[in-house]
């Protein structure tokens, strides 16, 4: 999967919200949700993205025998929740916990590819979170110092 750009939209009164139609080209009909508060977003997933994503937060392996790994998986599976992708191409975040989405302030979200997932900002909050990144530190991308 490969998702970039960043997208303005807005949510409905049911706090729906319409993915970028290039975006739900990726999909099939539903996507995992998760609140990642350390960034103050959603991310979403498809199925086999999310397991393969989880899979990777364990890089020696998930161990079934280790009772920090089953309650991180645990944690992790039970903060999730799959929603649908209706024939309008819009998810219903209302399924989630009402405060994982206290991070959303009002109708206006940006939604953000970031490669393997798409993430969900508050409009504002995303523009705050770009603007930390100075253009000398996106540049040393590019460029090595002399």
């Amino acid at each position: 999967m490969h998702l970039f750009g960043s997208y303005s939209h807005n949510t409905d009164a049911k706090l729906r919200l319409t993915l970028p139609s290039i975006f739900r080209k990726e999909f099939d009909e539903s996507v995992i949700l998760i609140k990642m508060g350390f960034e103050d977003c959603i991310y979403g997933f498809s199925p086999e993205g999310f397991e393969s994503w989880v899979d990777g937060l364990f890089p020696e392996g998930f161990n079934q025998r280790n009772k920090n790994h089953i309650a991180l998986r645990r944690k992790l599976n039970s903060s999730a929740v799959r929603v649908d992708i209706d024939s309008a191409g819009r998810i219903a975040l209302s399924r989630m916990k009402e405060r994982d989405l206290e991070i959303l302030h009002g109708r206006a979200v940006t939604v953000v590819g970031n490669n393997d997932h798409f993430e969900i900002w508050d409009a504002a909050t995303f523009e705050s979170a770009e603007e930390e990144i100075s253009d000398e530190e996106f540049e040393s991308l590019f460029f090595d110092e002399d």
